[in-house]
């Protein structure tokens, strides 16, 4: 049981720090002029996954370890770090990606086995999901979140190895849901054989913007918080390539930006160069911002903090 948690989203990106793990340590970066420290941990970083509204860290300590297939044989031990560096509390182990509230400290996580869990008021609480779970993405009112939702006996090493096509097409059926804090309530958005992923509410919360393979392509699509207006937004041409298409096959999490009302997101290029790219929630005016990966939102949306091709970390302004 998880009602009654106060909590906001963590993937509007309105944090005034944005926390990087970096050979082992955590880089920082923030302010009206965003200045960089380095801040030593006991134990190596593997990953931050954000920050709490008390401005502790939250991390994977660690090294997460998958070998061939994405058979994933160990997780990162989750723990929220002090600004200084000082562990301050253990959560969970073996855990795969986590999703700080910016207000207070809960925060949902999935383990390697993609059971989803929250945790709150200094305890671990199991969700009553019967799904396995690969994102998060929280409501801007709090309220609840989205995740994106796979059929109980699905995971990576699966799909990525199936025994025949039949089974690929199987586990190839993923949908977003909408999950209410208040009475555990659960409400699935989208329902297609194909994958629908990574969803991100609007500021108004009235707007889901998902990226879908249901049209043989990768390309972003919209419904509403209620389940209906089901549209595509964007529209692939093949013919025209990489630089013709809006790029969407992005690894990071999916932004948006009340400030500015666009979408960040990281993608690649096909050699494999990463980027961070902008664009309006009806697909226009798609840009490239930098070179880099990991974006996150700063100073209220005004600036993206990133990781560079070259492992150091830098920011843009936005406009």
């Amino acid at each position: 049981m998880v009602c009654g948690l106060c909590v906001l989203l963590s993937g509007i990106g309105s944090a005034q720090n944005a926390y990087f793990a970096v050979e082992g340590k955590i880089m920082g970066l923030g302010g009206k002029a965003p200045a960089i420290k380095t801040i030593a941990c006991a134990k190596k970083v593997g990953e931050c996954f954000g920050n709490t509204s008390r401005g502790n860290i939250v991390v994977g300590l660690g090294k997460k370890v998958i070998e061939a297939g994405y058979d994933i044989k160990k997780g990162y031990t989750l723990a929220i770090v002090s600004p200084k560096g000082t562990i301050l509390n253990v959560i969970a182990e073996d855990v795969l990606r986590a999703y700080p509230a910016p207000r207070g400290d809960a925060i949902a996580f999935i383990n390697i086995h993609h059971s989803p869990y929250l945790y709150g008021g200094g305890k671990v609480s199991a969700l009553s999901i019967k799904q396995k779970v690969s994102q998060f993405a929280w409501l801007p009112d709090a309220v609840g979140f989205l995740y994106t939702g796979h059929l109980s006996d699905w995971s990576p090493i699966k799909i990525n190895n199936p025994k025949n096509t039949e089974e690929f097409l199987r586990l190839a059926d993923s949908n977003i849901y909408l999950y209410k804090l208040a009475d555990d309530s659960i409400k699935q958005l989208t329902k297609h054989p194909r994958e629908d992923w990574n969803p991100v509410a609007s500021p108004d919360c009235k707007t889901v913007l998902f990226q879908s393979s249901r049209i043989n392509y990768s390309c972003f699509w919209k419904i509403g918080i209620d389940g209906t207006g089901l549209a595509q937004v964007t529209f692939p041409k093949p013919k025209l390539g990489y630089e013709g298409n809006v790029p969407i096959a992005y690894t990071d999490q999916l932004l948006w930006n009340a400030q500015t009302n666009t979408l960040i997101y990281g993608t690649s290029t096909p050699k494999n160069i990463p980027e961070i790219r902008e664009m309006r929630p009806d697909g226009s005016g798609a840009k490239k911002l930098a070179i880099g990966r990991k974006p996150i939102l700063i100073n209220g949306g005004a600036a993206v903090a990133f990781i560079t091709d070259k492992g150091s970390i830098q920011s843009l302004k936005l406009k």
